[in-house]
């Protein structure tokens, strides 16, 4: 019986024979997968016994065992746990890790794709596992869920909850354990793509947790996101998809073609997301000059290309706090058609996706080309409106005012300003300096500023016969105190238009 079959098993991973010994701890793992407790002296000898399989001493053929074993129980909550909490857990944790380290030829080796997925289980819970394969469906979780309660193909869920702060507990004692470093080698050492793609994901998932982002820039891991995220999953091995293929098999090229296509697409949306939730809470000045200059332009393709709001949002986030370094990484962004990218992303439905990119096109403010951008009537007719939407989303309002008082002062824009269908332009800048919201009545103020020089000798006429006396005496004569320095601002608005 069971029973019987596990004392044996117990009895033989002490053989002195390697195969016996690796057989029989990977028969041991798969018969305590189902109620796996890591705390019970049966998952105590499961535990001992893959370990001993995967030191650095143990033959190829053992490390290919123990490996097998761990990602034969991965999925299971307590399982992940053990490897992050126990003594004996972590044990195994640190030779699957030092397994990569320690040796150049693991990234190429048999079982390279299983300690891969070994880590990616360890950084994720099932649901969240699930919530992207839906995503990948393009399937809601509601209607899913509606889908199970009528096929009643629903299976409950095994084992024990998985909630996010168990997943954060094991990604810090991932990283404490040196595992971005680990995964910086299976990357570098020539992974094949099954391999790469895993291992963004798992960096994805690393950095979503903003406490351990620091320790990953010093593993390394900006490194292998850079490659992966320029080069995709087809720039090392491609094995895993040519393997007994022959080169007349039309149809298995095409379709080797096509998933590679796809391996390619995931590793670069994986790895460009990780370098973007690093960069947006990561100081830039304390990174490498070329990482920076590097990171952007897969930043900026995903910009371009993803459809996932999340990865809109994030990737605009990083690439507005690097845009801020120096004026290098602001002409990197243009030459990589941010602005486009930017400006895509400004017509996303989503709040937070659509300020993110507006934030980001105003820190590319005065550059010739963002300049030249908003001399367009219909660039300058939608950034108006999210200039004039102050009531619905003051905070988009204020980052779109800000890149107009950067721009107002160019004779060409100002008459773009000037010359909006209606009449509309100037008008929504007056209402906007009546808002009673300080930063905005700041750098409307700074707008009108540019306007008096931009539009030239009849400036002040022209802003007179729009209503800016009435908008400056509303700012100046209000209840409702303003900052000092957006009161300092429309003084001067004051003074330069009684001069």
């Amino acid at each position: 019986n069971g029973g019987d079959a596990k004392t044996i098993l117990q009895v033989l991973v002490q053989s002195d024979s390697p195969d016996v010994r690796s057989s029989a701890a990977v028969a041991l793992a798969k018969m305590n997968a189902v109620e796996f407790k890591s705390e019970s002296n049966e998952g105590a000898i499961v535990l001992h016994s893959v370990m001993q399989l995967l030191k650095k001493g143990a033959t190829k053929e053992e490390h290919a065992k123990g490996v097998e074993a761990v990602s034969f129980v991965i999925t299971d909550t307590d399982v992940k746990m053990s490897l992050c909490t126990g003594t004996q857990g972590m044990g195994v944790m640190r030779e699957l890790v030092n397994m990569v380290i320690n040796d150049k030829e693991t990234a190429k080796s048999a079982y390279a794709y299983g300690l891969a997925y070994c880590f990616e289980n360890l950084t994720m819970s099932e649901d969240d596992k699930k919530r992207e394969k839906l995503r990948e469906m393009e399937v809601t979780q509601e209607q899913w869920e509606q889908f199970e309660k009528l096929t009643k193909s629903g299976t409950g869920q095994k084992g024990r909850p998985d909630p996010p702060e168990l997943v954060e507990q094991r990604i810090k004692a991932f990283v404490q354990a040196d595992g971005a470093a680990a995964l910086r080698a299976l990357v570098l050492n020539g992974g094949s793509s099954r391999v790469l793609e895993s291992v963004s994901r798992t960096y994805c998932n690393m950095a979503s947790i903003q406490s351990v982002r620091p320790q990953m820039f010093s593993q390394g891991a900006a490194r292998a996101l850079i490659h992966m995220a320029t080069k995709g999953a087809s720039s090392t091995s491609m094995e895993d998809n040519s393997t007994g293929k022959t080169e007349d098999d039309t149809m298995s090229s095409r379709r080797n073609r096509e998933q590679q296509t796809k391996a390619d697409e995931k590793t670069k949306k994986f790895a460009a997301h990780a370098l973007a939730k690093m960069f947006i809470t990561t100081d830039p000045n304390v990174i490498g000059h070329n990482q920076i200059m590097d990171s952007i332009a897969p930043m900026v393709r995903q910009v371009r290309h993803s459809q996932e709001d999340l990865v809109l949002f994030e990737c605009c986030m990083a690439l507005t706090n690097l845009a801020t370094v120096n004026h290098e990484t602001k002409r990197k962004i243009i030459t990589c058609k941010g602005i486009t990218a930017f400006e895509y992303a400004s017509y996303s439905d989503d709040t937070l996706v659509r300020r993110a990119a507006v934030e980001s096109m105003c820190n590319l403010c005065p550059e010739p080309e963002m300049v030249e951008w908003f001399k367009s009537r219909q660039h300058m007719r939608l950034w108006l409106l999210y200039s004039g939407a102050y009531e619905d989303d003051e905070l988009t309002s204020s980052a779109a005012t800000g890149a107009l008082a950067g721009v107002c002062y160019d004779p060409e824009v100002a008459k773009c300003i000037q010359d909006q269908e209606e009449g509309t332009g100037i008008p929504t800048l007056v209402v906007l300096l009546m808002s009673g919201i300080s930063p905005i009545i700041h750098r409307v103020a700074v707008c009108f500023l540019g306007l008096l020089e931009g539009l030239g000798a009849d400036a002040k006429q022209i802003l007179k016969e729009n209503g800016i006396e009435k908008g400056i005496d509303s700012v100046l004569n209000s209840a409702k105190p303003i900052d000092p320095p957006a009161k300092s601002a429309v003084e001067t608005l004051q003074k330069e238009l009684a001069s």
